[in-house]
This record gives structure tokens, sequence and C-alpha cells, in this order.
């Protein structure tokens, strides 16, 4: 179960504000299992502010009750937002419309935040609507937490059984990802000429829509392994048995990272075209594009096929 917890930004002092925190906010954080931190009901032997800060680093979600306007909760609301955390903003009805004699606008919501969907409160006899509001609030603010959490103990978890695999088990892995990607897009199994440039053991080759895919996985990708990998070859081998392409894909995969510097110095006639997915453009051969395509540095199968999901996708779209 993901636990998450609540930073609660209010006014100090007011009791009214101090019962709708009691019966109210408190008990919708338990019900919905959120740990609450109110500063004042914290027993601690910091500086306030730098408690202040260190809670609001530590907490997914805040509160903000605007009532009487004080500067520290819009502080703490702002602090949030730039942790780019969510906020959800309470008030006391009452505080929507602004009063004549209000000279210092301490019971009016900030013109800054009166577009905000901010939920209100009128008692703490009367709270049945609030507290559905501000429960059913959290739940969509929290939902994408939850998720987010759970994916990533699901990823550091498929993370420690890859490694733990031995690396020819990996690769097998890696490649039987590639394999059903590629027949999920429809692309075939390519025959190519065995008795040349490159010996068929050392790739496997997809074909679909004028493009050829060739892919090469490995633990290391070091000089001596990327020495004869070149599309002009691969262009070469395939041509007797495929007469008609217009693109040439090479996918080199390799546990370990591959330096830039080493694919420089290894094509040095090639641009990078996209860092994000280490795709590299060769030039025309016979009116022939080449396409170089790296994804290394893996320690997940599902990092591993988030980065060929991004290079199957710019190779259909090249």
């Amino acid at each position: 179960m993901v636990e998450l917890s609540c930073f609660v930004a209010c006014a100090f002092g007011k009791e009214d504000v101090d019962k709708i925190y009691e019966k109210a906010i408190a008990p919708v954080l338990i019900e919905i299992g959120m740990h609450a931190y109110r500063v004042d009901l914290i027993e601690h032997n910091d500086d306030i502010d730098d408690k202040i800060v260190e809670l609001i680093k530590i907490c997914d979600v805040c509160i903000a009750d605007l009532t009487y306007a004080r500067p520290s909760v819009y502080f703490e609301a702002g602090y949030f937002k730039g942790l780019n955390k969510p906020v959800v903003f309470t008030v006391r009805k009452d505080h929507f419309k602004p009063k004549e004699n209000d000279v210092h606008g301490i019971q009016r919501i900030h013109f800054d935040l009166q577009m905000k969907n901010i939920i209100g409160w009128s008692s703490d006899e009367h709270i049945k609507t609030f507290t559905t509001q501000l429960k059913s609030r959290l739940r969509l603010v929290t939902d994408p937490i939850i998720k987010h959490r759970i994916k990533t103990e699901q990823e550091e978890e498929s993370a420690k059984k890859f490694s733990a695999m031995p690396q020819r088990e990996r690769l097998v892995f890696l490649f039987d990802a590639i394999r059903k990607r590629m027949n999920r897009d429809q692309w075939k199994t390519v025959d190519y000429d065995t008795n040349s440039y490159i010996h068929p053991a050392n790739y496997k080759s997809f074909y679909k829509d004028n493009k050829i895919t060739c892919v090469f996985i490995t633990s290391s990708a070091t000089k001596d392994f990327l020495k004869f990998i070149n599309y002009r070859f691969i262009i070469r081998q395939h041509t007797p048995k495929i007469k008609t392409f217009h693109q040439c894909h090479v996918l080199i995969v390799s546990l370990r990272r591959i330096p830039k510097s080493r694919i420089e110095d290894r094509y040095p006639e090639i641009g990078l075209l996209d860092e994000h997915t280490n795709t590299y453009n060769g030039l025309k051969d016979n009116d022939i594009k080449g396409y170089y395509h790296f994804i290394s540095d893996i320690h997940s199968l599902p990092a591993f096929e988030r980065s060929l999901d991004c290079v199957i996708k710019k190779i259909i779209n090249l």
C-alpha cells in the first residue's frame, strides 16, 4: 500500500479553523490513509521556518486553508506549487466576497487565487458537503501520485531482477522484447546473403514499408564490436534478397553505456539527430538512406522497452 502525507497550512489560534481541521480535515485524511502534518501540532526543537520547509519537501500534497488570509499560508502554498506538487485550497465561505469594513483584506481571498477551484466551508456544524468535496478532490490529486509511486516501485523491483540475471539471459530478454515489438507492428523477418560482410549470427533483420531494421545486441559496444557494423555493408548484404528498399536502420543495443565520442569516432560522417533517443543519421548511398540508433546503459526491461518504443516510432516516421 502506498502511503502519502499531507501538509496542512492554515491560520493558527483561530477557533473556527481549529474546529474545521479537527472535525473535517483530519478525519478525511485519516479515512483516505494520508498522514497529516500541521506544524503547530508537531513536537519539534527546530526553527519553525526550517521545520516548515522540511515538511513541505517531504509531503506529497498540501491543503491550504486561506481563511484569515495569513501570508504564511500563501507562502507555503506557493512553495508547494514551486515544487510541482498539488495544492488543495479551502476557505471559510464568507471569504469569497470582499467586505466593506475589511480594510486590511484579511477576510477575503487574494485576487491572484480567486480563479482557483476553492472548496468552501461554513462552520464545523455543517461539514458533510465540505468533507465530501475535500475527499473527492484529494483522491483526484493523489491518484496520479499513487500510480507513479507504484510504477516506480515496480521498476525498481524489475531493475533488481534484471541486474541479478546472468548477462547472457539479459541479452536474450532484450532481443525477445525487440522481436515482440517488431511483430506487434507487423515487421517481417528478413533473409539475407550469408556469405559476405557480416555473419548472420551477429544480427537479426526486419523488413516493413521499404525499410530494413538490423538489430545488434551486445553486453558492450566496444570499438572492435562496432568495427564491422556499417549500414553500407548491410545494404549490400541484403540487396540480393530484397531488390527494393529505401532506408536501412541499424539498431545497436548495449547493456553498458556507449560513449558519444566512440560513436563519433566510428561514424564521423553522421550527425546527431536526437540525443534523447541516441539517433544518428547516415548519408545517402545509391538513394538509400542509412540511420544508426543506439540504446545503451540498460538497467531494467521496462526502461528499455520505453527507449525501444521511442526508437521504433522514429524509424516509422523517418
